[in-house]
């Protein structure tokens, strides 16, 4: 996948991460409750705690 936000969301504390999925394993398509973070395909997106994240 490819990181396409980190930042802070509306509708949780703590800094978050934006996903794009290489295959459609995810939860959105970017936006989250109404709001978009960021862009990919229906299915594509995931966000996470940034202390989730490993490289």
């Amino acid at each position: 996948g490819v990181v396409k936000f980190v930042g802070e969301v509306h509708y949780a504390k703590g800094e978050w991460v934006g996903i794009a999925l290489d295959e459609p394993e995810g939860k959105n398509a970017g936006t989250i409750k109404g709001v978009s973070y960021f862009a990919c395909d229906d299915k594509h997106g995931i966000m996470v705690r940034r202390t989730e994240c490993k490289v």
